[in-house]
This record gives C-alpha cells, sequence and structure tokens, in this order.
C-alpha cells in the first residue's frame, strides 16, 4: 500500500502494518482516556481529529478505511474512526521519548541496580563504588540545567491525630534539636529539610501514604526569594533534553520512587535519593523538585540555607479531602 512518507529521508513505500505503526506512533490517547482526573483533565497536549491527522500523515485517502479497520486506541483499547479526537505527540514528545527508551537500556538498569546494591551494603560510600556510577551521577548533577522556582503557592500536611491546630511556625519543617527528625527520602535522620507539595491533595497523601485518612492540618508556604533546584521530576512534558542520561535512567527507572517498608526501620530503598540529595547540596543546589510517590502532584525539598526563603501564607486551617482515591 503505497503511503507518502512525512519524513525526508523516509523514500520507501510502506507496508499496511508500517502504515498503521506511524499513524499509532504519533497518538499518545483518545478523548475517551481524557476524562476527568480527581477534577482534573489529564489533556495537556496537541488534539487534532484523527482524519486531519491520517491528512498530516500524508496518508492516500483512498488506503483511510484500510489502515483504519480495526484501530484502537494505544492507552484504553478504544475503538477508533475518522472522527474520533486524539492527543498526538510533538517533535519534542519523539525526542523525549527516544531518551527514555535509552535510558531504559538494560546495562544501564543493571548498572543502576548494582549501584543500589552496593549503596544498601555500604550507605555512606556511595562515591566509592567498583563501577564508578556514584562518581558519574555526582558529575551528572554537578553539569545538570538549573532550574529556578518560580514564585507559587506550595502546601505542607501534619497528622491532627487528637490534638488541635497547630500554629502557622509549628507546621514549618522541625527543629533537630527539640524533635527526633527520622530519615526521609531526601534527608539522613537528624536533617531538617521542609517538605512541600504542589497541592493540598498531595501534601495529605505524602503523610498518610496507602491510609484512608482524609484530614489534616494545612499549611500553605510561599516562597519570598528565587530558588535553585535540581529538576528531578518523572514527567516526559517537562524533561529537559539536556539532561544527563543517567540522571534520566534514575528517575524512569523508579529509583526516586521506591517505598518502604513499615515494619522496620532499615530503609535502603531511601539510599539512592538520598545520595541524590548529597550531591545536590553540595553542588549548591538549593532544593529538589520531584515527583509524588503517592499522587499525581508535585513534591519540594528544600535544604536548610533556602528554608526560610519559605514563608507562611495565610493561617494553618484543618484540610478535609473530599476525593475518594487519591493514590496512585
Amino acid at each position: 500500500m503505497p503511503i507518502r512518507p512525512r519524513y525526508p529521508a523516509m523514500t520507501e513505500e510502506f507496508s499496511l502494518t508500517e502504515g498503521r505503526d506511524l499513524l499509532l506512533s504519533d497518538i499518545v490517547c483518545c478523548y475517551r482516556c481524557c476524562k476527568p482526573v480527581n477534577k482534573k483533565y489529564a489533556w495537556v497536549g496537541k488534539k487534532r481529529s484523527l482524519m486531519s491527522h491520517l491528512r498530516h500523515c500524508h496518508i492516500d485517502q483512498a488506503y483511510w478505511s484500510t489502515v483504519m479497520n480495526g484501530l484502537r486506541c494505544p492507552i484504553c483499547g478504544n475503538v477508533l474512526d475518522l472522527d474520533s479526537i486524539v492527543e498526538v505527540m510533538s517533535n519534542y514528545d519523539k525526542k523525549v521519548q527516544q531518551v527514555i527508551n535509552q535510558a531504559r537500556d538494560p546495562q544501564l538498569i543493571q548498572e543502576l541496580a548494582e549501584f543500589h546494591q552496593f549503596l544498601s551494603a555500604y550507605p555512606s560510600l556511595g562515591l566509592a563504588d567498583p563501577k564508578g556510577i556514584g562518581q558519574r551521577i555526582r558529575a551528572a548533577i554537578q553539569d545538570h540545567p538549573r532550574r529556578t522556582l518560580k514564585r507559587k503557592v506550595w502546601f505542607r500536611a501534619i497528622k491532627l491525630e487528637k490534638n488541635p491546630l497547630l500554629s502557622s511556625e509549628e507546621m514549618y519543617a522541625p527543629d533537630p534539636d527539640k524533635v527526633l527528625v527520622p530519615d526521609g527520602r531526601y534527608n539522613h535522620a537528624g536533617q531538617s529539610f521542609l517538605y512541600l507539595a504542589s497541592e493540598a491533595e498531595t501534601a495529605l497523601r505524602e503523610i498518610v501514604g496507602w491510609g484512608d485518612e482524609k484530614q489534616c492540618a494545612m499549611q500553605k508556604f510561599r516562597a519570598t526569594e528565587s530558588v535553585q533546584v535540581l529538576d528531578l521530576r518523572r514527567d516526559d512534558r517537562k524533561l529537559d533534553l539536556r539532561s544527563n542520561l543517567l540522571l534520566v535512567a534514575v528517575v524512569y527507572n523508579g529509583h526516586l520512587e521506591l517505598v518502604p517498608r513499615q515494619d522496620t526501620s532499615w530503609k535502603p530503598e531511601y539510599f539512592v535519593p538520598r545520595f541524590l540529595a548529597d550531591c545536590a547540596r553540595l553542588e549548591k543546589f538549593e532544593a529538589i523538585w520531584f515527583s509524588s510517590v503517592w499522587d499525581y502532584g508535585e513534591n519540594l525539598v528544600v535544604f536548610p540555607p533556602k528554608k526560610r526563603a519559605f514563608v507562611h501564607h495565610g493561617r494553618c486551617n484543618k484540610f478535609v479531602s473530599k476525593a475518594e482515591t487519591l493514590h496512585l
């Protein structure tokens, strides 16, 4: 079946299968996939009808019915027709996908798995692993593009339990001289970093995990000055293509999203993100921007030199979630 190629390098005629693959390779999802999720729309990219997309792909109209026969959305499996509205990949999306595919190279996955095992045995010797992955990660962070955090409202949640609402100052990062600060995803025990969330729902879910609690004390914070952040969000549409492939591999192979067991104080799942946080602080980053493990939102961990750049915004209030299920 002759199909005129979109790209200059493609000069040969395509088969039916190749034509369908060409069409599907550009489709992210269909309208059915983009129904509201927690009152937010997942539809974020360019959209067009499949008829328009067929024209965009320069597939001859004589073959439309053949190509469309049995065509389904790659996400939800919904049968598509010429009038179906689909989200399509931009050129940036395609470049991002290429980078992510490279980051999931089996050899790179194996190297990172071995580095995680090494840290599990020697948590304080990340720069001394035999394969040199720790040194490469530090170099990647040193050269990573720095992002300046825009001024916006962030949220911090603390469990209410049976206590009355806390004061705004009590909603701040704990004082390790007065409170026992446990180890966290990006901080060692005794280190008081300021953990914030982009959404109130995300802040709640971060403190209750898989629990069913729906209320907490909630405090808004706002940055009063610029903050230089290390962006480690797992977000295809915000991936900086200048990022080092090793850091992309750390993010997209799940090393920052492992959830530790709750019945033990041993948390090797946190060793890789803590190592990255140590390297980031060493390279003068002031915070790390990362995706939530529990929700669709984003989190920010602010290191001590810039903690006080975030000030209370309004009073501490009781927050009650209206969502049935938030965690992923």
